[in-house]
């Protein structure tokens, strides 16, 4: 416990785990300020984004007109018919929108979908695709049955939506780099300012000292993580936006199932929580090997860009630690936590804490 104080100490002192707090904090809060201000452009940015099919649908409208003028042809009758529509649809949805009708909204985009469906299949142009409009359709239909509105996930100050956000922003593989290279900077400058014989004639195994240092670089982290959702939570509090219900609001997985909002900020803080524990053992293991700041940073930087790009091109699997460099994403594609998850990552750190020991130990006696 002495040896982690002594750390923990280390740490707080160090202006660059204060920096690391004061900049997430000052993002977060920017995040924040920014989304508050664009609240009245998010009717004007759905808008937008459906006038873009009243535009081609009208444009298809307009050259079955030309073409009806010419000559009789029923299916092209008939697609104009469902064109006019379908226009009739998105003037409805868009007029719901611009008034700020959450039900209305909900319940105009999916008969626009609907329509579109039909549309479709007389050969009528529409940039979705079916299995995107039945994607927007089932989540309509679930939103309207919790009695919630369509949020915009970019621009939402509503707590679990902005949380999501943040998370999704800071607890990323960038994210973990920086804060495991920022925080393990107190173990990697002992090579720099000579204190490291003053560490050795600490009456302290190899193993108190790399635990030690664990607990206080995996507190320090778990600072930081209070920092991230305790700031995020705050803000919409302190802004307004607490309904109860919206931690229920409803995120499709890979399989058409449901997750909750505060289910998957759960979930991906308990993932953050354990890989940040696996991201030191790692930094502790190399270190506690090569004792070379700059190669130790190097290496591990390497290690963890190299496990991002294998997760980035596809390559998923819940046997790869470095899957949870993206907690939010792992959690969206599961119905629950994984026991499986959990015990990959706690017991990986456990094998790397080992390694670590021993390395220590046999550096010490070299």
């Amino acid at each position: 416990m002495k040896t982690s104080m002594f750390e923990w100490k280390k740490i707080r002192r160090l202006k660059l785990f204060v920096a690391l707090a004061a900049a997430t904090f000052l993002l977060i809060t920017g995040m924040y300020i920014h989304n508050v201000v664009q609240q009245d452009l998010i009717p004007a940015k759905k808008i937008e984004y459906f006038s873009k099919f009243l535009t081609e649908v009208s444009q298809q409208n307009d050259t079955d007109q030309q073409t009806l003028q010419k000559s009789e042809d029923p299916e092209t009758k008939m697609r104009l018919e469902i064109g006019m529509a379908l226009v009739g649809a998105l003037k409805e949805l868009q007029d719901a929108i611009e008034n700020r009708e959450g039900n209305a909204e909900l319940s105009f985009e999916n008969t626009v979908y609907q329509i579109a469906t039909e549309y479709k299949s007389a050969l009528g142009t529409f940039s979705l695709s079916q299995k995107e409009m039945d994607h927007i359709t089932q989540v309509n239909q679930e939103l309207k049955k919790r009695n919630l509105i369509k949020e915009d996930f970019d621009l939402s100050i509503a707590q679990p939506l902005f949380m999501k956000k943040v998370t999704h922003l800071l607890l990323s593989p960038v994210g973990f780099l920086i804060a495991t290279l920022l925080i393990g900077n107190a173990f990697t400058k002992e090579w720099d300012d000579k204190s490291m014989q003053f560490n050795r004639v600490l009456p302290v195994s190899s193993a108190e000292r790399i635990i030690g240092r664990l607990f206080s670089y995996w507190l320090a982290s778990f600072v930081w993580l209070i920092i991230i959702y305790g700031i995020s939570f705050s803000l919409p509090y302190a802004g307004g936006r607490t309904e109860q219900s919206l931690f229920s609001y409803p995120f499709a997985n890979s399989n058409g199932q449901f997750n909750e909002a505060g289910g998957l900020l759960v979930n991906s803080g308990i993932y953050s929580v354990l890989f940040l524990l696996f991201s030191f053992t790692i930094f502790l293991l190399v270190g506690s090997m090569l004792r070379n700041a700059i190669i130790t940073v190097l290496l591990v930087s390497a290690v963890f860009i190299g496990g991002w790009i294998v997760t980035s091109v596809g390559v998923i699997s819940v046997w790869d630690p470095f899957t949870y460099q993206q907690p939010i994403q792992v959690a969206e594609q599961q119905k629950s936590l994984s026991p499986i998850s959990l015990l990959i990552l706690s017991g990986l750190s456990i094998v790397g804490t080992i390694l670590a020991c021993i390395a220590d130990k046999r550096r010490a006696l070299s």
